[in-house]
């Protein structure tokens, strides 16, 4: 009894330093830059989030998707506004000037920013930890000790914490449903997994890249088990029901036909007039660019769509294959999520830098199968966005992050490779005995030869932005070698149900 109750104990500490770390890892960034933080007119991320608060408490639902498109006109899907409007209506009991009408915009009084960083931490609470929490336990039942540091890898990546509580946003919000989504559809809870999705996509709209995957994993098992048309039925109730019910208000409460309020809100959330790309992004038409001025030769945004489109058919079309082809497994709908988000985040159009995080949530899933592949990606994915990082005042939470993970997430995996867990031995790139070959390695000096060259040589006046296109070129290449690997991988993966 005595040994039961310590080990009881035991846990309950182990879990509670866990959460301790990340928060104050969380916290400490905040205390940092931030997206357009003094730097008007349009400031950035951050007020774009805070006017939201603002514009959703303020005005009646049926102005909020039209409401001075100009400033931050709200942009989101619509669960993002109504967790706007529940942070703007505690934001006006606490500070009212904070969501104050027109007159806020620009708004960035200390206890106002302790309060917007609080919103983010109080869903990282709610939402993304306790997720990834079940996901780690549906993972590995009976292995405590494996299940913390799984969660502990994955709440401490760089870029989870530097976009979120540094740069300023909640993807934590939508990373978090989509992995509730994925542990109930693990579990056999299909139409719940289905719910959590469709609340994903309906927070932000780049929960678009695991679509395909989600979509034919589902598929499969209603069509490698007993009860297809039943279970079809029961998905699609799921999923009409969830969205119905989220984009209702748009329709009963606009001043005019129903249609028109709910074209608005698609049109918004899909700003096809942005063009392919913006910032340096480390995607393939951004590079591409560099050689090839594909904006230039096709002139019309429609044609330029279709080829987006077509590329990340192609980039994810295999692995939507594997997963009808032949019953599923955790280890291939993990790969799957990776290899369609990774196929968007490289080939859609209007991409940004902080889309990698979408195929970095489903890599950081497959440190249970390659722990070394999985924390390399994780320093790859920061490195790609650090002159955004860097612009917002992250550069020194940026390096520390990055060192740090390298330190703690990949050195010990390099120096000892019997950490690597069982299942990693199964993975291309990785030898029988466990032992990793040397390109992380390479991989990763790579990366410290870059920023020093970054530092040490300015760029020539010709050409402003040599380092930004050297590490989106740097990275891009990676990513693209690793979308190959892990459809190799996921093709090659065996069919047999794998359990801990």
């Amino acid at each position: 009894m005595w040994s039961t109750l310590e080990d009881h104990g035991l846990k309950a500490s182990g879990s509670a330093l866990v959460l301790v770390m990340a928060l104050l890892v969380r916290w400490v960034v905040s205390l940092h830059g931030y997206s357009g933080m003094a730097t008007p007119p349009m400031f950035g991320d951050y007020e774009a989030q805070r006017h939201w608060m603002e514009l959703t408490f303020h005005l009646p639902i049926s102005r909020w998707y039209f409401y001075d498109l100009q400033y931050w006109g709200l942009d989101y899907p619509p669960l993002t506004a109504y967790v706007s409007y529940i942070c703007g209506a505690v934001a006006n009991a606490i500070e009212p000037a904070l969501v104050s009408l027109d007159a806020s915009r620009g708004y960035e009084t200390e206890t106002s920013k302790v309060f917007m960083r609080l919103t983010v931490v109080v869903c990282d609470l709610i939402v993304f930890i306790p997720a990834l929490a079940l996901l780690a336990k549906c993972i590995y039942e009976k292995k405590w000790m494996l299940r913390m540091e799984l969660l502990m890898l994955t709440l401490m990546q760089p870029a989870f914490i530097l976009i979120d509580h540094g740069h300023f946003q909640y993807n934590n919000v939508t990373l978090g449903l989509t992995t509730l989504a994925v542990v109930c559809i693990l579990r056999d809870y299909d139409f719940c997994g289905a719910v959590c999705y469709c609340l994903a996509l309906n927070f932000k709209q780049m929960s678009l890249y695991y679509a395909p995957a989600i979509t034919f994993y589902l598929l499969a098992k209603c069509w490698y088990t007993p009860g297809f048309i039943a279970r079809f039925l029961k998905l699609a109730v799921a999923v009409i029901g969830t969205f119905a019910l989220l984009w209702a208000p748009f329709c009963i409460y606009h001043d005019g036909p129903c249609a028109d309020g709910l074209l608005q809100v698609l049109h918004r959330i899909f700003p096809v007039g942005r063009g392919l790309f913006e910032d340096k992004v480390a995607n393939v038409w951004c590079c591409l660019d560099l050689f090839f001025k594909l904006r230039q030769r096709v002139t019309s945004q429609q044609h330029l769509v279709y080829i987006c489109a077509t590329a990340t058919l192609v980039g994810f079309l295999p692995s939507v294959i594997d997963l009808l082809r032949r019953p599923p497994t955790r280890t291939r709908f993990f790969l799957a999520l990776f290899n369609c988000s990774m196929s968007f985040f490289l080939f859609s159009y209007q991409v940004h830098e902080k889309s990698i995080l979408l195929p970095l949530l489903p890599m950081a899933f497959l440190m249970s199968e390659a722990s070394l592949v999985s924390s390399w990606f994780a320093v790859l994915a920061t490195f790609s966005m650090y002159f955004l990082l860097a612009k917002d005042g992250l550069l020194v939470p940026y390096l520390v992050g990055l060192v740090g993970y390298v330190c703690f997430g990949i050195y010990p995996y390099l120096q000892w490779p019997s950490r690597l867990h069982a299942s990693a031995a199964t993975a291309p790139g990785v030898r029988a005995d466990g032992t990793p070959h040397g390109w992380q390695r390479m991989s990763l000096v790579g990366i410290v030869l870059l920023h020093i060259a970054a530092v040490a040589f300015p760029p020539p006046a010709k050409y402003p932005h040599l380092h930004q296109y050297t590490f989106a070129l740097y990275s891009c290449g990676h990513f693209v070698l690793a979308l190959a690997y892990t459809t190799y991988w996921q093709w090659t993966s065996p069919s047999k149900v794998k359990t801990e």
